[in-house]
């Protein structure tokens, strides 16, 4: 997409250290607070990376990310939603051949937003709060998951290309692909996600092609089961996003997109409990 991922530092009128690491030159991704100065950001336990945040935030003063358009929600999520693309969206086509067009600032904490969305309605946003909620149920939480699922979750997209693309006659697939490693993956990196639900066939076909050729892929566990044999595989697997990440990143195909004919009670729980075993495999 010919965006370029170094991680750059500007000055800021605050003379903060952490408020100057936050900048960022235009277009290209903020330089996140490293796992070494930070690392109960991205611990593996979801109540424990909410409270390390809610600290950051009050000693940071609110620190934000800037991130691509399409991606929004937490700097440090424990949930990443991963779709192909940001959808049908009245900015999509404005913005998918330069998504820092329209970049979304990314909090921590309480500085963190809740994913719901302005189109669709409640009904689609009820979907997508009780995917998250699933997610957040599939283990024991210390603190309500309610919270967690509210300010520990973010959204990312593959590309943001797909409709040019098409019209050109180009090849969505291998666009996808290659975006894993120079728009997706430095994302990841970043964020450290202890889920990766994967929304969409469309999405989990680059994606899986992409980590399995580069030796992401730690382990893969047998596709869970769903009670509507129609739905897609609930496809399985643990994946070394991160380099400096003490485990692997629980990775899951979910039956049917949100956005989409999603059932609150069939596919939610069919996520929450296919997704604990997976869990339970990262330690």
């Amino acid at each position: 997409m010919g965006v370029s991922f170094a991680f750059a530092v500007a000055r800021k009128r605050s003379s903060s250290p952490i408020r100057t690491r936050m900048m960022q030159e235009p277009g290209r991704l903020s330089q996140e607070p490293s796992i070494a100065e930070e690392p109960d950001l991205y611990v593996h336990d979801a109540s424990d990376r909410y409270d390390a945040a809610v600290k950051y935030f009050e000693r940071a003063g609110n620190p934000r990310l800037r991130w691509p358009y399409g991606s929004w929600g937490c700097g440090n999520p424990w949930l990443v939603l991963l779709g192909p693309s940001p959808g049908a969206s009245p900015l999509k086509r404005t913005f998918e051949s330069d998504p820092w067009a329209n970049h979304n600032s990314v909090g921590f904490g309480p500085g963190a937003c809740e994913v719901r969305f302005n189109e669709g309605g409640e009904r689609r946003n009820r979907n997508w709060h009780a995917l998250r909620l699933a997610a957040f149920s599939a283990v024991s939480q210390r603190l309500d998951p309610e919270l967690l699922q509210s300010r520990l979750t973010a959204i990312m997209n593959l590309t943001h290309e797909n409709a040019v693309c098409a019209a050109r006659g180009d090849d969505i697939d291998a666009l996808r692909e290659r975006s894993c490693g120079t728009f997706l993956l430095p994302q990841l990196a970043q964020a450290r996600p202890v889920v990766l639900l994967v929304l969409s066939k469309a999405a989990w076909v680059p994606f899986e092609r992409y980590v399995r050729s580069h030796g992401l892929i730690r382990e893969e566990l047998p596709p869970g089961d769903h009670p509507r044999p129609k739905r897609n595989v609930m496809h399985r697997m643990l994946v070394q996003l991160a380099p400096d990440l003490g485990f692997p990143t629980a990775v899951m195909q979910v039956p049917v997109h949100p956005s989409m004919a999603f059932s609150r009670e069939v596919d939610a729980s069919a996520v929450r409990v296919a997704l604990g075993p997976l869990l339970a495999a990262q330690s």
